[in-house]
């Protein structure tokens, strides 16, 4: 009798603690850092950081753009122009200047 009561106590001490990491590991999953629901987040993130590297790349081909049009061996005649009126503040008799400081 004695020896059934102590299996009786060990097997309900392991399903027990069975399901307490079970609970533990199903709460996890739903709730947790690794969730479902935290899944979602990080793929709208995702598409969201996307969005801001396709701008970003497009900014950036305008800039390489604007900066072939200056290299020594290729230099655009209206770019180098715009660039002299620009830094030296100049403009003839019959042009209207209008200088924006926005950067």
């Amino acid at each position: 009798m004695q020896r059934s009561q102590r299996s009786l106590y060990f097997d309900l001490s392991v399903l027990f603690g069975s399901l307490a990491v079970l609970a533990y590991f199903g709460w996890h999953g739903f709730y947790g850092p690794r969730s479902f629901e935290h899944g979602e987040f990080v793929k709208s993130q995702v598409k969201k950081y996307q969005a801001e590297l396709v701008e970003v790349q497009a900014r950036r081909e305008q800039r390489n753009a604007r900066v072939r049009l200056l290299r020594p061996q290729s230099i655009d005649p209206d770019m180098l122009d715009e660039m002299a009126r620009k830094t030296l503040n100049f403009a003839a008799d019959d042009e209207f200047a209008v200088i924006n400081n926005k950067k």
